[in-house]
């Protein structure tokens, strides 16, 4: 049985088909994850499979092919063979998901900003990367957030940006959902519009400072987000009820322990509030991304936390804090800013200054043990 994260369902490996461009079903064998298998078989049985791989992923390539779930979802060509991480990016309409999507994307692919650790990431599939370039590359290269995502409606799902990542001997494609935040302001809409969350092995949730309601009078946000706390409180409310029927919560003593990367998105608009604090720290640090890392990264990443936990709970938004670690015992906290700046006139982003973008992405992949050595730390 082979999970789809499109539709959170488990299906026999049979019932997945291979189509080309043109909707026609190719006549290739069911995917199988055979890996583990091939170190146990004879030379020339290990060497007819490596050519028949190689025949057929060309093959695959040249006619466009793409293999599909019983449900009609398309899936990375590897998904069988790979590890697959769903990762949910879940926030109240406006808290900049989609815009720290592909500032995400275009640090970790384009800027390859992770080679220094050793991880190295892609876009896996062609629909990733259209949707990247036409969506969100050209946008940030202009100098422009990308367009927020629109709600669903009938029975439409959420479609994943995938992202393949490599690190040593550790592969995985990072299934990326960005759901509408309209589609977030009931559970029953959550629920209808978002599978995957069934499926989840990670979440991103995102607040802004307009969460912060005991900021000094008077201080300017630049943020045209319409959400208050109340939504960005409901939004998490949602997401724990969805999760009631998720595997880490299912039993008498629930695991509870999904990894969750809770973002204080657009800290740039808090950089005066640290000048003028008494006591604290004046500005947000970032961490070196480089091996070192790596020792004692459960430390860092803890410290690193400490200064939006406590702008967080100092300035009104203890709720949401508090909500967000009673979801899971597995989480961090991160002051993140896609575009690092406030908008012209014209609403552009001139320069960019991207904060912390990828440190929610480490954070995750350290608590699912795919990088570093969690273990020994």
């Amino acid at each position: 049985m082979i999970l789809c994260p499109m539709c959170a369902e488990f299906h026999d490996s049979r019932e997945f088909v291979l189509r080309d461009r043109t909707g026609t079903v190719l006549a290739q064998r069911n995917p199988l994850p055979v890996d583990d298998l091939i170190p146990r078989l004879p030379a020339a049985a290990q060497q007819w499979l490596h050519n028949r791989r190689v025949a057929n992923a060309r093959q695959r390539l040249e006619l466009g092919a793409n293999w599909y779930c019983p449900k009609g979802h398309q899936l990375p060509e590897d998904f069988a063979e790979t590890r697959t991480i769903v990762i949910g990016l879940i926030g109240s309409p406006q808290t900049t998901k989609t815009t720290y999507l592909g500032r995400l994307v275009s640090e970790v692919v384009d800027h390859a900003r992770l080679s220094g650790l050793g991880i190295h990431c892609t876009l896996a599939d062609d629909e990733s990367q259209d949707y990247y370039n036409q969506h969100m590359a050209r946008r940030l290269e202009q100098g422009f957030a990308p367009a927020a995502t629109q709600p669903l409606i009938g029975e439409a799902t959420t479609r994943p940006l995938v992202v393949r990542m490599v690190a040593g001997e550790q592969r995985a494609n990072l299934l990326f959902f960005d759901a509408s935040g309209e589609n977030q302001q009931s559970t029953q809409v959550l629920a209808q519009h978002n599978p995957f969350l069934h499926a989840l092995d990670a979440a991103i949730v995102f607040v802004t400072p307009k969460a912060l309601t005991d900021l000094p009078a008077g201080y300017p946000l630049t943020g045209a987000e319409a959400a208050g706390p109340r939504q960005m409180h409901q939004v998490v409310t949602n997401l724990e009820r969805v999760l009631r029927a998720h595997p880490r919560y299912q039993g008498r003593h629930p695991a509870r322990d999904l990894p969750v990367a809770l973002v204080l998105a657009k800290a740039d608009e808090l950089t005066p509030l640290l000048t003028t604090r008494g006591t604290g720290a004046r500005s947000f640090g970032s961490l070196a991304l480089d091996r070192g890392l790596y020792s004692g990264m459960q430390q860092k990443l803890d410290a690193q936390g400490d200064l939006p936990y406590d702008l967080l709970t100092s300035y009104g938004a203890r709720g949401i804090v508090e909500a967000v670690f009673t979801l899971t015992d597995v989480r961090s906290v991160h002051a993140v800013s896609a575009m690092g700046c406030a908008p012209d006139a014209e609403g552009r982003f001139a320069p960019a200054r991207p904060l912390n973008v990828t440190e929610p992405l480490l954070a995750i992949l350290w608590a699912l043990r795919i990088v570093g050595d969690r273990d020994a730390d």
